[in-house]
């Protein structure tokens, strides 16, 4: 993306700048806006290849972006994720109402490619941007977003000191709500917690509330269960694969989402083993949760709900800094009850 502050009359852009010196393009922006985030090394580095280049900086086109924008950009780490597919309904239903309109843009959770995001759509004048960060996030990575003054909203996951709204999930209370159904209904004695990135912040706060109430009921720990994949179906079905071949079925299974459970379940129907096995609980209650064989039971988080949620914090009056919705469970058949399908 390029804008009029970006097209001199010489037709030499910042992403030029940047791929000239190597460096990613959120840098040369804060660099030519003369910030202090950037080393003086750096930035005197960007000022000495803009000038060889005859790249001008135009403020006043910069100036423009004080009238009605309609650009919303909605930065994820996958777009595959089924996940970010509702919630971009969700955040779309929001926008209209106030006659915006949402664009996905894919960081493949890598923060160097998340900044050049940002960059874009602040140059190309944003009305907004909705993200979930990439892993490894920090404050320092989202500051041209508060040097723009572009209203922003974090999703999901949050960065700690970034100073933006937050519509995200009551971790801590989803477990409980997994575990009371597990524990109360199905009287398990051993369980496990599956998936999932390890060092996300969802992954973090539900590992530990699903020790902190295994121990409470003096539930089991199936360890060799408790491992890490990535977020997809894929992934999910090779690592349980591979478990399947080397360690006994926990009695139950909480995993970290939807498409993790779905690539369980596939795991078992290749191993030919019963689904009836184990009791298994997923979190996020997408659409597909309904369609696995058998349909998944899930904590349902709304996923729509809270690009909603994101829409409506992007306006100035929107509601308070931390937003979430209580999580609600979906009883279906995969954790043994009969449930509806």
């Amino acid at each position: 993306m390029t804008s009029e502050e970006d097209r001199p009359s010489q037709g030499v852009t910042m992403r030029q700048v940047a791929d000239e010196l190597g460096i990613s393009l959120s840098t040369v922006s804060l660099a030519l806006r003369g910030k202090t985030v950037i080393a003086s090394e750096t930035r005197e580095r960007v000022l000495r290849e803009a000038k060889r280049l005859g790249y001008v900086y135009n403020r006043s086109a910069a100036n423009l972006r004080q009238r009605r924008r309609t650009l919303v950009g909605l930065v994820v780490p996958d777009i595959t994720n089924p996940f970010v597919g509702e919630a971009a309904l969700g955040l779309q239903s929001a926008l209209a109402e106030q006659g915006q309109f949402a664009v996905l843009a894919n960081t493949r959770d890598e923060v160097s490619v998340q900044g050049d995001v940002i960059a874009s759509l602040i140059e190309e004048r944003a009305a907004g941007i909705v993200l979930i960060p990439a892993m490894g996030t920090e404050s320092e990575d989202l500051a041209l977003i508060h040097e723009s003054n572009t209203p922003a909203v974090l999703m999901n996951r949050d960065v700690p000191g970034s100073g933006l709204p937050l519509v995200g999930t009551e971790d801590a209370e989803i477990v409980r709500v997994a575990m009371d159904h597990l524990s109360e209904v199905h009287g398990i004695k051993e369980a496990a917690y599956f998936g999932g990135i390890g060092e996300a912040g969802p992954h973090v706060v539900r590992k530990e509330a699903f020790d902190g109430e295994l121990a409470r009921r003096q539930i089991k720990d199936v360890e060799a269960w408790d491992t890490f994949t990535g977020p997809n179906p894929a992934a999910a079905c090779e690592a349980a694969s591979s478990l399947l071949k080397t360690e006994g079925l926990p009695e139950a299974i909480l995993c970290h989402s939807d498409s993790i459970a779905i690539g369980l379940i596939r795991a078992l129907d290749e191993a030919r083993i019963p689904a009836d096995r184990c009791a298994i609980v997923a979190i996020d209650g997408i659409a597909a949760s309904a369609m696995t064989t058998p349909p998944l039971t899930t904590v349902a988080v709304d996923p729509a709900h809270m690009g909603r949620d994101c829409g409506r914090l992007l306006r100035p009056s929107g509601p308070a800094e931390r937003f979430s919705l209580p999580p609600r469970l979906i009883v279906r058949r995969s954790c043994g009850c009969g449930g509806r399908a």
